[in-house]
């Protein structure tokens, strides 16, 4: 008989001894059937177990190429604030934009 300890002692234990990879698609597999059990719960009858295994693999996969940072992000140039000189005017702003929502803002101070 295997021995019993409790769930979180578990996951610790796993998240000790894993791979990176393998405990990220041990969580993704643990969401995706805390997921089916809540909709078999509340909406719908339950997907089968290769259902739950490829769609777990899919949004792990979705999720790792979303927050992969883009080249072009990488080679950013630095500016460094300087103060103006006599007259002039300056603007200091930036905005975030997300593609997928197309929807950002924008912010400034002078």
């Amino acid at each position: 008989m295997l021995p019993q300890i409790p769930f979180n002692e578990w996951m610790l234990n796993q998240a000790i001894h894993l791979k990176t990879e393998v405990f990220e698609k041990l969580l993704m597999i643990i969401w995706g059937l805390w997921t089916n059990r809540n909709t078999n719960l509340w909406e719908d009858p339950a997907r089968t177990t290769s259902d739950i295994f490829f769609n777990s693999m899919t949004w792990l996969e979705e999720f790792q190429k979303s927050n992969t940072i883009n080249a072009a992000w990488k080679q950013r140039i630095t500016h460094i604030w300087q103060p103006t000189f006599g007259n002039e005017f300056k603007l200091n702003m930036d905005g975030p934009f997300i593609p997928q929502l197309t929807r950002g803002g924008i912010g400034g101070v002078p």
